[in-house]
């Protein structure tokens, strides 16, 4: 079971059965696709806050035309696939 709490249109913070840290669920104003990142803290305000700051530096990156989106090499997407077919 996943206690969520909705921050914003862009941010939702959930808490798992295994951890005790929040998590935080981000729509990357880049891809706009949910990313879920650890907070690191067992507080509730304190994680909003980390989600709230990570969200507006994707932002104010993405608005200079820097990328936040991490790309692998091919060579690391062909491992990873190997890797999964021998099981």
């Amino acid at each position: 079971m996943t206690n969520s709490i909705k921050v914003n249109d862009h941010i939702l913070l959930e808490k798992r059965e295994r951890s005790p840290n929040w998590y935080a669920a981000i729509k990357h104003p880049e891809t706009r696709k949910w990313k879920k990142l650890s907070t690191g803290t067992t507080d509730e305000t304190k994680a909003k806050e980390f989600a709230i700051e990570k969200h507006f530096e994707w932002r104010i990156l993405q608005k200079q035309g820097i990328s936040t989106v991490k790309k692998e090499s091919f060579e690391a997407v062909a491992q990873k696939y190997l890797k999964r077919l021998k099981g």
